[in-house]
């Protein structure tokens, strides 16, 4: 069975929206999450699955990406 991973893209009561790399989404309570999850953080099923951790740097990639991104369309 493969790990779950992907970017919350939002949270939804006591869940996390996750979407995964092929666009799937997928649902994770929000209690198996780090504390300190927020949107738009890229998070990996930790060995024992239901619990998760934070990529943090595949995190700030992205985050670098969108914020490139951004400014070459505003100007």
């Amino acid at each position: 069975m493969t790990r779950l991973e992907g970017f919350i893209d939002h949270f939804d009561h006591d869940y996390a929206i996750i979407t995964r790399a092929d666009r799937t989404l997928a649902n994770v309570a929000r209690k198996e999450l780090p504390t300190d999850a927020r949107e738009g953080d890229f998070i990996i099923e930790a060995n024992d699955s239901h619990h998760f951790q934070i990529d943090r740097q595949t995190t700030e990639l992205r985050q670098r990406q969108i914020r490139y991104l951004s400014g070459s369309f505003f100007d």
